[in-house]
Order: C-alpha cells, then structure tokens, then sequence
C-alpha cells in the first residue's frame, strides 16, 4: 500500500516536472522521455509519458509539423537541415516525411537569400555572391539549390 502511495506521488512529481517542461515550448515525446529519466525511474516515465499522449498534451507528428513550420518561416531552413533536427528530436521517420511533404525548399532557399541580398547591396557583386553561397550552405542548402537561387536573385537585383 505504501509502495503504490510513493509511485504515485512520483507520477504527480514526473507529471509537473513534464507539464513545466512543455510549458516553455511544444517538445517531442523523446524529448520529454529524456528529460524525465533523468529524475524518475522508467515505470513512472512510462505510465506518464503514456497518460500524456492519451490526454493529447504528447504527439509527434503535430510537433514535427510545428517544428517544420517554425524552421521555414523564421530560419527558411533546408529541408535536410530540418530532418535532421527533428531526427534528434526522436520523431520517426514517417512523422518527418509528412511533415516535410508540404515544403518547397526552393521557396525557402530563395526567402532566405532574398533577406541576406538586401544586406549586401553595396558590396562588389563577386563578394555578395560568395557571401550568399555560404550563407544558404550554412542554412543547409545543397550546391544545386544554391547556385540556382542566387543566379535568380542576383538577376532580380541587377
């Protein structure tokens, strides 16, 4: 009796540890899984980890496609760089690919270096250009994508 009283305290405990944890962003299951492990013992976490995806408060494919949505209009991410993101996260490879099923990455490749060109107006047009590459390669852009998103935008603002 004494037993089931500690447990569930532990699952209050784990249950307002995961709540706090949440409150401060959207997290993926792995994420909150992890994040509990570390002061509670695996039957907790998984009774509450548990309680929290049947509550709806835990779902993968709905923080991927928050994730996926926050990366291309803020930081107009690659959609590689992305997939890797969320692969850290611990979301399955079937939640990544209908997350990422709606994204152009030419689009955010061409909103991302559409932002940067403004900034480098004033320079010789061979620096902007390497300014450019390297700054989508950074955002994670292939070397295709690249080339043909800064060839449309230094055409645009010639």
């Amino acid at each position: 009796m004494n037993n089931i009283k500690t447990m569930s305290n532990e699952a209050d405990l784990a249950i307002k540890k995961a709540n706090s944890f949440i409150a401060y962003r959207p997290r993926s299951i792995s994420e909150v899984e992890n994040k509990l492990l570390l002061s509670f013992n695996e039957n907790v976490v998984k009774n509450v980890i548990c309680n929290l995806i049947e509550q709806g408060i835990l779902n993968d494919l709905r923080f991927a496609k928050l994730w996926v949505t926050s990366r291309c209009l803020s930081n107009q991410k690659s959609t590689q760089y992305i997939k890797y993101e969320l692969k850290q996260k611990g979301i399955s490879d079937e939640n990544i690919e209908v997350a990422l099923s709606e994204v152009d990455n030419d689009e955010n490749a061409y909103n991302a270096g559409a932002k940067k060109i403004k900034a480098l107006t004033n320079l010789p047009k061979e620096i902007s250009e390497k300014k450019l590459e390297s700054f989508l390669r950074r955002k994670g852009f292939n070397l295709s994508t690249t080339k043909s998103t800064i060839k449309k935008l230094l055409e645009e603002n010639e």
